[in-house]
């Protein structure tokens, strides 16, 4: 989760908070304010006055020496029932002395009142004042959690909250993006690619490095390339092997997956059209040049309501060639930016897209030949345990029966055979046929290469693997 995310997140959850605090203070605002009075009134009284003993006054009120009777009583409802009862009581003296009558736990109003009805018949009467202030139950109290049906209104209005904040975030940053560089490790000796796209390679690396030459002499820069053909015949790893190399060469690369950049704006149309152009924005803003990489670029040709993404980013293609000519006519140096675009699906590619001054060079990636097959064998292999004597023959016998099969077939093909291995040497070392002489022996490479170098790939497994491709391939011909 990036920084953006987490400090959103935090921001919903103090909204969250928030909301639930201003009900909570809002439906408590006039019990706490008759609180807050009753306090500051009985704690002057506390504070001033002396008190005595339950026993004490009663017998005082019994006895004729009490003159004035004064009941402050606080009590709290649960709908007609008396939840809780606190009473202040202010006794005056036939001398004009005035005490506070403590008032046991437990005591009730009815307690209270049965001691001075049955008073006034023992003394003569008594001055009697009440005084109640009844506080009925907040909502927020009232609120009962055992309550299914509340539980779910509560569930529901905080996730429509949830819901609003978040539509909130998306709407005011739907075209926001941080763009992080493209690491590769694949080179160029990875991958067997079309004639000529290691010249071709060298010849984008120095136009990405050097761009000021073409202006000065009156030649143009071209800053769109595309990679065009069926899948699995290496435009992926042949983008990868270019990243690498200019990355070396001080370019800054980053690669935007077309597929995902329409998911993370949830298929909006203006929300697309925005990313793109923040990400030129950003890519211009460097002061390194830089290579965008768009892979599945059909994605936003397939459909006809992306036409405004379509339309951004054709501009931006086409705004790259002015923006850098005007900066170097007033001796601005600026960060030279190439796109190249991989697709699949050549066939929905628009004109409009691959014409000159957007994409000023298209590679196409064909399913490989004899020689090129061989190629990729070789290169696939190098880390399979297939006996060294046997390779080249066995690879040819491969090569000449992957008519039609991709590089990525090809890979397959050889990874298959492989695991078919693993899974003969596991079989042996369930039975008892193959001892492993110790357990430390299954996490130490060395030790256990050396242990299972008589256990290789056999021609059989290949035979397997390839069958086995093949018969998927027909399947889902």
């Amino acid at each position: 989760m990036n920084k953006r995310k987490i400090i959103w997140l935090g921001v919903l959850v103090l909204a969250l908070v928030a909301a639930i605090y201003s009900v909570y203070f809002l439906t408590t605002r006039d019990q706490r304010r008759g609180e807050k009075a009753m306090k500051i009134s009985w704690q002057e009284e506390n504070e001033k006055l002396p008190a005595i003993n339950y026993g004490q006054w009663t017998k005082d009120i019994n006895d004729g020496f009490i003159k004035n009777f004064f009941l402050k009583e606080k009590s709290w409802k649960r709908g007609d029932r008396v939840a809780k009862e606190e009473f202040h009581i202010l006794l005056t003296y036939q001398n004009g002395e005035t005490v506070l009558g403590e008032v046991p736990a437990g005591t009730t109003r009815s307690n209270i009142l049965d001691i001075y009805n049955f008073a006034q018949f023992k003394v003569p009467p008594i001055l009697y004042q009440e005084s109640i202030i009844t506080e009925k139950e907040s909502l927020w109290k009232k609120f009962d959690f055992n309550n299914i049906t509340n539980v779910a209104y509560l569930v529901f209005f905080i996730a429509v909250a949830i819901a609003s904040l978040y539509t909130l975030y998306w709407i005011t940053h739907r075209g926001g993006i941080k763009l992080s560089t493209y690491q590769s490790n694949v080179t160029f000796d990875d991958v067997e690619t079309p004639p000529g796209l290691l010249r071709f390679s060298d010849e984008i690396a120095g136009k990405v490095k050097r761009p000021l030459i073409f202006s000065l002499k009156g030649g143009k820069m071209p800053h769109g390339f595309f990679f065009s053909g069926p899948p699995g015949t290496g435009k992926s790893l042949s983008a990868a092997a270019l990243a690498n190399k200019l990355s070396k060469a001080g370019v800054l690369c980053y690669k935007i997956s077309c597929t995902n950049l329409l998911e993370a704006t949830l298929g909006d149309p203006g929300a697309a059209a925005a990313r793109i152009g923040n990400i030129f924005k950003g890519v211009r803003s460097k002061k390194q040049p830089c290579l965008l990489i768009f892979d599945e670029i059909h994605v936003l040709f397939e459909k006809p309501e992306l036409d405004v993404a379509v339309s951004q980013l054709l501009g931006e293609l086409s705004g790259l060639e002015g923006y850098e000519a005007s900066a170097y006519k007033e001796n601005k140096l600026t960060a030279n930016v190439v796109v190249l675009a991989i697709t699949n699906k050549p066939g929905v590619t628009p004109k409009a897209f691959l014409r000159r001054g957007r994409i000023g060079r298209i590679v196409e990636f064909s399913l490989p030949t004899l020689p090129a097959r061989m190629a990729i064998l070789r290169i696939h292999s190098r880390d399979k345990d297939i006996p060294a004597e046997k390779k080249e023959e066995w690879l040819d016998w491969l090569a000449k029966k992957t008519d039609g099969f991709s590089g990525d077939d090809l890979r397959e093909v050889l990874e298959n055979a492989a695991n078919r291995c693993a899974d003969r040497i596991d079989n042996k070392i369930k039975k008892g046929e193959l001892v492993i002489p110790d357990d430390s022996c299954l996490n130490e490479p060395v030790k256990l290469k050396d242990f299972l170098r008589e256990e290789k790939i056999t021609f059989s497994d290949i035979q397997s693997s390839f069958h086995e491709i093949f018969e998927e391939k027909q399947k889902a011909a």
